[in-house]
């Protein structure tokens, strides 16, 4: 993914389809879906989709020993739904 750094500390990045969980690669960590930009910028260590423009931000973890990155290394988990489209 092109991840863009923006004002906050948080990154975003275009995705098609809709995101269900979302994991830290190097870490294994599991990012907290939330419901909103607000609770986003709030809460280290979690992810908002705006489902009208596909955009995923994230607020990387802020957990002591997580390797500090330029951009995020993430897997992206889609509803089951969407599964097959993937393929």
């Amino acid at each position: 993914k092109n991840w863009k750094k923006i004002p906050g500390g948080l990154f975003s990045a275009r995705f098609p389809y809709a995101v269900c969980e979302l994991w830290q690669r190097i870490t294994l960590d599991r990012y907290l879906k939330v419901n909103s930009m607000e609770l986003l910028k709030k809460q280290p260590g979690s992810f908002w989709q705006d489902e009208k423009t596909g955009m995923i931000y994230v607020n990387p973890s802020t957990v002591p020993g997580t390797p500090t990155l330029k951009t995020p290394v993430l897997w992206l988990s889609p509803l089951p739904e969407a599964s097959d489209l993937l393929l």
